[in-house]
């Protein structure tokens, strides 16, 4: 296991090794589900890069709480998304078919479930929204984080796999 700081701008995935520890600084996008299948089926001119599955939940325009929301229920639209978004790392809970990762060559890393005001709390500001008729849970906002983590490599870029 080896720890990471990072930033969004130059993640590479064939950094990090399953197991490894990554803390991020710089741009992440939240998508849940109707996002995904909306990105699945039309094209937004929007650069992902780093995908947390998750619904803030705000107050104000401040994030409260930012937990990790379940991604095997949108592996189907996620793997159609990923090439032509140029995802190079989900962030999510529980797991993701490894062989989506592997075919795609990206990271697959896991936040703790639960833990959504902590993840607030490396949450410094929110840069923009897309898809805001699609209610607050669910549009995409694009958020700038600082060391935003701990977050565990659970499946890298080989498909190796802390998960199965």
């Amino acid at each position: 296991m080896r720890i990471y700081n990072v930033t969004s701008d130059n993640f590479n995935p064939r950094n990090f090794s399953a197991g490894d520890i990554v803390y991020i600084t710089g741009k992440i996008y939240t998508l849940r589900d109707k996002a995904c299948k909306f990105l699945s089926e039309n094209f937004l001119n929007i650069k992902l890069n780093i995908v947390y599955n998750s619904g803030p939940i705000i107050k104000r325009e401040k994030i409260l709480s930012a937990g990790p929301t379940t991604t095997s229920r949108m592996e189907k639209c996620l793997e159609s998304i990923i090439n032509r978004y140029k995802i190079k790392a989900i962030i999510g809970k529980g797991g993701m078919d490894k062989d989506i990762v592997k075919r795609y060559g990206i990271c697959y890393m896991i936040f703790t479930g639960g833990a959504g005001s902590l993840a607030a709390k490396y949450i410094k500001k929110i840069l923009n929204t897309y898809l805001d008729e699609l209610g607050e849970a669910e549009k995409i906002y694009e958020l700038y984080v600082e060391n935003f983590g701990p977050l565990i490599v659970a499946i890298d870029y080989t498909g190796n796999s802390i998960l199965h």
